[in-house]
C-alpha cells in the first residue's frame, strides 16, 4: 500500500492498494477513512488465467483536523 502519511485539510490524497489472487478470482476493495462511516468500494476482475497482481486506487479529502487511520480491506470471493 502506498499513500500520504500526512495531509492538509482540503487537500486530496491518493492511496494505492495492491493485492493478488493466485486463483484469479475477483478481489473486492473497501476503505473506511476514519472521518466518516461511509465505505468506498470497487471490484477488479482479472483479465487472464495467470496469477495477476491487482491494484485499486482511492482518493480522499479530509475536511476537518484530526488524526485518522484509514483502514483498507481486500476480500477474495
Amino acid at each position: 500500500m502506498g499513500g500520504p502519511t500526512a495531509l492538509k485539510i482540503g487537500k486530496t490524497g491518493t492511496w494505492t492498494v495492491q493485492a493478488s489472487d493466485p486463483e484469479n478470482g475477483v478481489l473486492s476493495y473497501s476503505v473506511v477513512w476514519g472521518d466518516e462511516s461511509e465505505l468506498a468500494y470497487s471490484e477488479v476482475v482479472p483479465p487472464s488465467l495467470a496469477p495477476v497482481q491487482q491494484t485499486a486506487t482511492f482518493t480522499h479529502t479530509y475536511s476537518r483536523a484530526g488524526t485518522f487511520y484509514p483502514t483498507f480491506t481486500v476480500t477474495d470471493d
